[in-house]
């Protein structure tokens, strides 16, 4: 948010030649900190769903080797722990988790309960395959394991895809910073060149209609760059 006043203190002077006119302009805060908002918790997802697939991998794998579910997910703590710290979110989860199996709790309301306050896509299907072969009497650790190579598989093309948008991203943040930069350049090197556009009604109105239209580019460029994985 910090960032966000000193630009838009930014704009008011290069736009307007007055600090004042960053009041009104405040008002462009709220979009700016919703598309922050939804940055940071698209960003969180995607660590929640690497952390998913680690921890799912070695469920499977402690399964397999014929620890039940209980002790499946306290065998894989100390990996998790390893990997991805005692703060993360995965193993706050499981840990929560296997407190509660270890008062007796079904594994089949414990693993409902993390999906439904997690709302995780990957988790959901994890736990339909899981609750589907568990009342139908199927094969679990098969069932299982197949689950998981397929989500795993899902993760990684999304982390593909965010690594080659990487540079895009990159390239996107620097043209959305071009026309200020252009507009502070003239300003230095020729500061009587837009005295026109400053200091009157029909300047003011076409230099916010061009500030209307730079904010729209720069949301709709960072729109664009949002990609969801289907499938």
């Amino acid at each position: 948010m910090g960032l966000g006043i000193i630009t838009v203190i930014a704009l008011s002077y290069l736009f307007y030649h007055s600090v004042w006119w960053s009041i009104p302009l405040l008002v462009g805060l709220i979009p700016y900190g919703y598309v922050c908002a939804r940055a940071l918790e698209r960003n969180k997802r995607e660590r929640f769903c690497l952390q998913l697939r680690d921890f799912l991998q070695l469920l499977s794998g402690n399964l397999q080797a014929g620890d039940s579910m209980e002790h499946a997910m306290e065998h894989s703590l100390p990996e998790l722990a390893q990997q991805w710290g005692t703060d993360s979110f995965i193993y706050r989860d499981v840990g929560k988790m296997i407190r509660q199996l270890s008062l007796s709790h079904q594994s089949t309301k414990v693993l409902t309960a993390w999906g439904q306050a997690r709302k995780d896509e990957e988790l959901i299907v994890f736990l339909q395959v899981f609750l589907y072969g568990k009342k139908a009497g199927s094969d679990l650790c098969r069932l299982i394991a197949k689950t998981t190579d397929s989500i795993s598989k899902r993760i990684e093309t999304k982390q593909e895809i965010t690594t080659l948008l990487a540079s895009q991203t990159y390239e996107q943040e620097i043209m959305s910073a071009m026309p200020m930069l252009l507009l502070f350049y003239v300003e230095i090197t020729n500061p009587g060149y837009l005295a026109p556009l400053y200091g009157n009604p029909g300047g003011y109105l076409f230099m916010t209609l061009c500030l209307a239209l730079y904010g729209g580019c720069v949301l709709l460029g960072m729109r664009i760059l949002r990609i969801e994985v289907m499938g």
